[in-house]
């Protein structure tokens, strides 16, 4: 007698949207303090105004970050668990702890730098900058290793991550500088200076994170039938998220803009490249998290996934958190320790 076997076979996608905006947020934070500590660690003069303003702004995006994650794994217990089983085999092990080291470092430089003291705020800032860089790569080879979908499956993650890292954390950091500009006194020229600095490497890595990107799509396209079956999906049912909005308008019109010299001198010009930019590199990562699970492992019908309501008001909130949280400190924090420097100032020279 022949015995058939039936196997169940998962239809559901487990990361959506909260997976998809932890990722986000987290690139978003190490990219600006990549950028910004460059001034106060790295001793860059242009960028030293920009050091506090940096570290309070990946330090509001970090706190809110790890929450939609805790949210998706609806029971928050689960987080506490991972933190109290390591696992050396394990990457997604690894990156818990990489990303609670981070947010100790980064917060230890924040307060050495609005406390004026220079050598601790550069011993901790040094330690932010390679935890920010562990936590891009974690993410990058914990994704990188998933051999279920071939979109996730290549080296070349853990190098698009920190690219588009980069590119979301230059231009928050230029979006932050033009709005504040109006309310920062006689520090105008140093905010123009640096977005000048900030602009020229903008473009630059968005050449790099869209070479990427077209060499990754070739990669997918010639690979085997998995790899070819999700740079068609990609192409094709996915082509007005994917190609026109990521690529198209979150990447080439934000460079056409800044290497055309008299669109790039405009303030306005440049501040719709960092916003679409912005928008580009969130829009990357949810299709890579959704897209990613949408080719079945069984049978021949593309998975769909929605984001609940839920889920959308969730993640309204937080962000109008993480925009209240930069404002307050951004607002509070400078006007009580001095200018963005990362010095004080006393007695004659503060009057």
């Amino acid at each position: 007698m022949k015995t058939v076997h039936f196997f169940a076979t998962e239809t559901t996608m487990y990361w959506g949207l909260m997976v998809a905006l932890y990722f986000y947020y987290t690139g978003l934070s190490a990219g600006v303090l990549l950028i910004s500590s460059l001034g106060s660690v790295f001793g860059i003069d242009t960028l030293r105004k920009a050091a506090k303003m940096g570290a309070v702004i990946a330090l509001s995006l970090l706190v809110i970050a790890p929450i939609h994650l805790i949210l998706d794994l609806e029971k928050p217990t689960r987080f506490i668990t991972l933190l109290g089983h390591f696992q050396a085999t394990s990457a997604m092990s690894w990156g818990a702890y990489i990303l609670v080291l981070y947010g100790i470092a980064l917060a230890m430089y924040t307060y050495n730098l609005f406390r004026g003291e220079p050598k601790n705020s550069k011993s901790f800032g040094i330690a932010a900058f390679v935890l920010a860089l562990a936590v891009e790569g974690y993410t990058g080879f914990l994704m990188g290793n998933i051999q279920s979908h071939a979109l996730w499956n290549t080296p070349l993650m853990p190098v698009i991550f920190l690219f588009s890292a980069l590119v979301s954390g230059t231009a928050f950091l230029i979006i932050a500088h033009s709005l504040l500009e109006k309310v920062l006194g006689n520090q105008g020229d140093n905010v123009k200076a640096a977005n000048s600095l900030l602009k020229n490497w903008l473009k630059w890595f968005i050449l790099v994170d869209g070479a990427l990107m077209v060499i990754y799509f070739i990669v997918l396209w010639s690979g085997h039938t998995d790899q070819y079956a999700t740079a068609y999906l990609l192409l094709h049912k996915e082509s007005f998220s994917f190609f026109w909005l990521e690529n198209v308008v979150g990447l080439l019109i934000p460079f056409l803009i800044l290497i055309y010299r008299p669109l790039a001198e405009k303030k306005a010009a440049t501040l719709l490249a960092s916003v679409l930019v912005v928008l580009g590199v969130f829009l990357m990562r949810y299709n890579l998290v959704v897209d990613g699970q949408r080719l079945p492992l069984a049978g021949n019908t593309l998975l769909e996934y929605h984001a609940s309501s839920a889920e959308v008001t969730a993640a309204l909130i937080l962000a109008l958190v993480g925009v209240a949280g930069i404002v307050l400190l951004l607002k509070v924090l400078p006007a009580n320790q001095g200018n963005f420097s990362g010095t004080s100032k006393s007695g004659k020279e503060a009057v």
